[in-house]
């Protein structure tokens, strides 16, 4: 029997949770950014909103999360925005502060490293 997958709670691991979450649900990373290109392409120096973007993929693209009672939960929405952003330095996101701000360049090279795992198994199939 399959162990189920269960995300490490965001209230005791903010950092684990997002990583977790992009690791095991890349399809709704994927879906951000499809939309983020789209909405950069007429014109690539609008300011994006994430938040926009995320209630996009709820309620128009009817996304879900294997398992999960959200479509894309709130916690994930600057995280996202963040992860984009190192895809597109460039992209032109309003970020405020956040316990992100904290993370480490450690921790941002285990982002890249999953992003990069999950770009090239996607690739794959």
């Amino acid at each position: 029997m399959e162990q189920e997958r269960k995300a490490p709670l965001f209230e005791e691991h903010p950092f684990m949770y997002c990583l977790w979450h992009l690791e095991h649900n890349y399809r709704t990373y994927q879906a951000f950014r499809e939309l983020a290109d789209r909405y950069r392409e007429f014109n690539p120096h609008r300011m994006l909103s994430a938040d926009m973007i995320c209630h996009v993929i709820r309620f128009e693209l009817g996304m879900r999360n294997d398992g999960d009672a959200f479509h894309i939960s709130n916690n994930l929405t600057s995280f996202y925005a963040r992860v984009y952003r190192l895809e597109h330095p460039e992209a032109n996101f309003g970020l405020r502060p956040t316990w992100m701000n904290q993370l480490t360049d450690d921790q941002w090279d285990e982002v890249r490293d999953v992003l990069r795992r999950m770009k090239e198994q996607h690739e794959n199939l």
